[in-house]
Formats: structure tokens, C-alpha cells, sequence
């Protein structure tokens, strides 16, 4: 889960495994018109009670935000 429980959550879409490799445009019209992801979005941001599913996926994408922010870290002490 996030680590900054102390301030508001938000969605970012380049943790998003359905968003991934798709183009601003593309990203800003599935985020408004799929669904899944609008659920996805919701749970993150705490809006909302989810299903197993979206839990999933949200789930997922705070897989890969900790993956990345470690990494950033990582390459940080690095220097």
C-alpha cells in the first residue's frame, strides 16, 4: 500500500498495468471510459468499496509503484 498514509492517494496512471505503453490520449480516454479502470482509480483513491477483482488490480499497482519507487531509491544511494 501506499506509505504516505497521511496524505490523500492518487492515481497515477503510469503504475497502471492496463495503461501501460499506451499514448497520453489513449491513457486519458480508457481512464474515462473503461470501467475497470475508473473502479481501479476509485479504490485507490479510497472512493469506494471494490469487488475482488478491481482489489486485484489495484493491488497490482501498488505492486508496481513500490517496485519503482525502490528502484529510484536504489539508484539514488548508487550515486
Amino acid at each position: 500500500m501506499c506509505d504516505q498514509s497521511s496524505q490523500r492517494k492518487f492515481f497515477d496512471p503510469e503504475f497502471c498495468p492496463l495503461l501501460k505503453g499506451l499514448s497520453g490520449d489513449d491513457r486519458r480516454k480508457r481512464m474515462a471510459e473503461d470501467p475497470i479502470i475508473r473502479e481501479c482509480i476509485k479504490a485507490i483513491e479510497g472512493a469506494n468499496d471494490i469487488s475482488r477483482e478491481t482489489a486485484k488490480l489495484a493491488a497490482a499497482y501498488e505492486r508496481q509503484r513500490a517496485r519503482r519507487r525502490l528502484a529510484g531509491h536504489v539508484a539514488t544511494e548508487a550515486r
